[in-house]
């Protein structure tokens, strides 16, 4: 699961517990419930804006954020597949859902889900569909075994 972005007012807590009280990664973690991680990744990357501490008066919460997080999708909505097509897709020979979700990502990998998502997605996408939909080419296969192994003659029909 994607982790969530930290709050405006944790990463403007961080920035003047690290530049002003000069306090260490840890300390700033304890204090404000955090991970270290979290902590380091925030200062990392404000240390790789073009932003200077302290914070310029007109700086807003949403510039910040922007320089933060820099290069990230801004937008948390995600293109969602035609998994009728991906299913159509799969009967094919030789045809994968890594293949698929590569191709699925091709168009547009800003909007696109990950490939563990995207496999998520469509499994609870396949529990919503009838199972005589999902069942027809299994049952397609089995008439052509009987058929193969004489079991079935010209003309005749399985009941």
């Amino acid at each position: 699961m994607a982790r969530k972005r930290t709050q405006m007012s944790k990463i403007k807590d961080i920035l003047r517990l690290r530049f002003d009280a000069g306090l260490s990664l840890r300390d700033i973690s304890k204090c404000l419930s955090v991970g270290p991680a979290t902590v380091s990744e925030i200062l990392s990357r404000f240390a790789a804006s073009e932003l200077t501490w302290p914070l310029p008066d007109e700086c807003s919460d949403t510039e910040l954020e922007e320089a933060v997080y820099k290069g990230r999708n801004v937008s948390r909505t995600k293109r969602q597949p035609d998994f009728y097509e991906v299913h159509q897709e799969l009967k094919r020979k030789g045809m994968t859902k890594l293949l698929l979700w590569r191709e699925y990502r091709e168009k547009d990998s800003a909007t696109a889900y990950g490939y563990t998502q995207f496999c998520e997605h469509y499994r609870s996408w396949r529990k919503t569909q009838k199972r005589s939909m999902l069942t027809h080419r299994a049952h397609k296969l089995q008439i052509r075994r009987f058929a193969a192994a004489g079991a079935i003659g010209d003309g005749q029909q399985l009941r």
